[in-house]
């Protein structure tokens, strides 16, 4: 999500667990959120072929490549991640 390793999230974050409601949702608690740079409109995607529960943020490509401006030419044809690590 934010290139953090698993491994780096639960060393700072304790286990926490939530309650699914009856209309099936749950709600990612707010130490979560913020470790994970979660806000109010995220999109997140589930993988359904992992016997747990394990979703990834959804990147709004657009938005993305807008953020990166100038740098557009140069990044072109590599992936997001790609895109991210070299504006940094």
């Amino acid at each position: 999500m934010s290139g953090r390793s698993n491994s780096d999230l639960s060393a700072v974050l304790p286990k926490v667990t939530a309650t699914i409601t009856s209309k099936g949702q749950i709600t990612i608690p707010k130490r979560i959120r913020t470790h994970l740079g979660l806000e109010a409109g995220s999109v997140l995607s589930f993988e359904t072929d992992v016997p747990y529960l394990k979703a990834h943020r959804v990147v709004d490509r657009a938005k993305a490549r807008k953020m990166l401006g100038s740098k557009a030419k140069e990044l072109k044809g590599k992936t997001v991640d790609e895109q991210f690590s070299a504006a940094a």
